[in-house]
């Protein structure tokens, strides 16, 4: 369709960023951006398209990449078996081609992309883990449109060439403005009539603060799946023993999980007086600890401290009998790789008697407490409990565990809802407990960014009705299949031997 510019219509807007790609080389960006080819649109699924995105952002200035499905479900924050399935999509399309990897790559699966001729679609990378896979495909075919004068093509022309509906066309593009990817804004013909709306994109906003460093992710061993877990989560052996295999861990990405429209923090400018770095010391030198909180990933070897009352550990800290002599460090034996810890002995953390209401049975502060949130160390320690209550949560639900990256974004997105929003801890965290346990938001909630976008609709719909359990919703309905079973007879025909079709012999 013509991208021509009506009278008195608003044109294209100086905020794009230009990737100055090569159309044979599409990969050989700073990093921004990610090239989707447009003759893949119709071909397979638009959840497909967010997957071939995906799986772009890992091959930097080559043609292929060798990244397991463990990276690509983290930085879409999807599951591996979503990953899984469009991979199975894009290989019937002959879009990619999988081959096992030799050398270096070896063990793992070696993906090819297909030479394409034609045009493109860029992708901001930072669109990878912000919005899902399907809403990613929406976008690449609604920028396959952009041109000169602008981007306004009818939603039935988007629906055509997605291979989708009119009205999830529409859905998803309500999703994406929401979501502060797009901007839309009216337009008339000549006529005056209301006719097809503009689209913007703001690439500058999206690609603010965020770091150009898209090296591969090292080789690593072949995924396992543990089918004996609870949670049935598919793990990775590498990922688990990283010492083995002889590489390096991957650092993944962490795009705009906040939520704010202005990228994160750059690394030159420290945060405001309402925002405390995690991990970092918020006490002064020559301060006493007594009557204070005891930062995550902290020793109390650090400080002064040869007193034991009033003293709040918070989760990922060890004290051995709450009683720490000047210069002794303990807890040094937790493991605080992925904010996990490894319990051992009498070590425990949180689990004494906590008579005084400061924590509860997993060393978390508790609802009902009144804490001092002018103090950082209490801050840091709210931001947790709140991102150990999901994690919890999430696990419950047979979810993979978060890593170190996703808990990163889950704590801005806590330090959102907590004090940018103002919102009360107490009533934070008995609405996301409520709304995991729930059985409509509990399979809507995937992450606190989402919980934080929903948080006063969540709150109005608890208040009109309580939390369905999904649990005890299905042993209630089984219950009552049972004895409606029970108590109906069976009723049986009697089937008679005799012959009945003697007149035909």
């Amino acid at each position: 369709m013509s991208n021509e510019t009506a009278p008195g219509n608003p044109g294209p807007r100086p905020n794009s960023l230009n990737a100055n790609q090569d159309p044979a080389h599409p990969n050989t960006s700073q990093g921004y951006f990610v090239m989707v080819p447009v003759s893949l649109f119709g071909k397979v699924p638009v959840r497909s398209i967010g997957v071939y995105a995906a799986l772009r952002s890992f091959a930097c200035g080559t043609e292929s990449c060798s990244p397991t499905e463990a990276d690509v479900a983290d930085r879409l924050d999807v599951s591996a078996d979503t990953v899984g399935r469009a991979r199975r999509d894009l290989i019937n399309a002959k879009a990619i081609t999988v081959a096992v990897g030799k050398g270096a790559n070896g063990g793992r699966y070696e993906y090819t992309f297909a030479a394409s001729g034609g045009r493109w679609a860029k992708l901001p990378s930072a669109l990878l883990g912000r919005v899902s896979p399907t809403e990613i495909g929406i976008y690449a075919v609604l920028r396959s449109f952009e041109g000169h004068q602008g981007c306004y093509p009818k939603v039935e022309t988007l629906a055509r060439r997605a291979g989708i509906g009119q009205r999830q066309v529409q859905r998803y593009l309500r999703n994406l403005c929401t979501a502060k990817v797009i901007d839309v804004v009216g337009r008339v013909n000549d006529q005056q009539r209301t006719t097809s709306n503009f689209y913007y994109f703001p690439d500058l906003r999206l690609t603010a603060q965020l770091t150009a460093d898209m090296t591969p992710t090292s080789p690593q061993i072949r995924h396992r799946v543990d089918r004996k877990c609870d949670t049935q989560t598919r793990t990775n052996n590498q990922n688990l023993y990283p010492e083995q295999a002889g590489w390096s861990a991957a650092v993944p990405r962490n795009p705009l999980a906040d939520g704010s429209s202005e990228g994160l923090w750059p690394a030159s400018r420290p945060p405001g007086d309402h925002l405390v770095v995690p991990g970092e010391n918020a006490v002064g030198p020559g301060d006493h600890l007594v009557d204070s909180v005891v930062a995550p990933g902290e020793s109390f070897g650090d400080h002064l401290v040869n007193s034991k009352e009033n003293i709040l550990v918070a989760p990922g800290d060890h004290l051995a009998n709450h009683l720490v002599a000047p210069g002794d460090r303990r807890g040094g034996q937790s493991d605080r790789t992925g904010g996990q810890l490894d319990h051992r002995g009498d070590h425990r953390a949180g689990r004494g008697d906590h008579s005084d209401g400061w924590s509860d049975h997993r060393g978390n502060p508790t609802p009902e407490q009144d804490l001092d949130t002018n103090d950082s160390q209490v801050r840091e320690s709210l931001i947790d409990s709140l991102v150990n209550l999901m994690a919890e949560k999430s696990a419950a639900l047979g979810r993979n565990a978060p890593n170190q990256s996703k808990r990163e974004s889950w704590s801005k997105s806590a330090r959102r809802i907590l004090f940018s929003d103002q919102r009360d801890y107490g009533e934070v965290y008995s609405l996301l407990d409520k709304a995991m346990t729930d059985h409509y938001w509990s399979g809507r909630i995937k992450n606190l960014f989402t919980f934080a976008e929903n948080y006063d609709q969540i709150r109005d719909e608890f208040n009109k009705r309580p939390p369905r359990h999904m649990n005890q919703e299905r042993r209630e309905k089984r219950r009552a299949q049972r004895i409606e079973t029970a108590s109906t007879p069976v009723k049986k025909e009697h089937v008679s031997l005799g012959l009945t079709r003697l007149s035909d012999l």
